[in-house]
């Protein structure tokens, strides 16, 4: 994953979470997911997400992983 694609991932995440009222911690248990992986996900230099993470914040948001990975609205 690069670099540009993992921070056009964390803008989405946060902007979804936003969208939802949820806190990081809210998202990161739904997600069944660490909230610090959630916070370094989100950050300005964030890490890379494995498919595992991505599916589980999928289900979170109850959406499909293809959605979720979507940058375009």
């Amino acid at each position: 994953m690069s670099k540009q694609v993992a921070l056009l991932l964390g803008k989405r995440l946060k902007i979804l979470r936003k969208r939802q009222h949820l806190t990081q911690e809210e998202l990161a248990t739904r997600a069944k997911i660490n909230v610090k992986h959630l916070q370094r996900l989100e950050g300005k230099t964030p890490c890379r997400a494995n498919i595992e993470s991505l599916q589980s914040l999928a289900d979170a948001f109850e959406m499909p992983l293809w959605k979720l990975v979507k940058f375009e609205e």
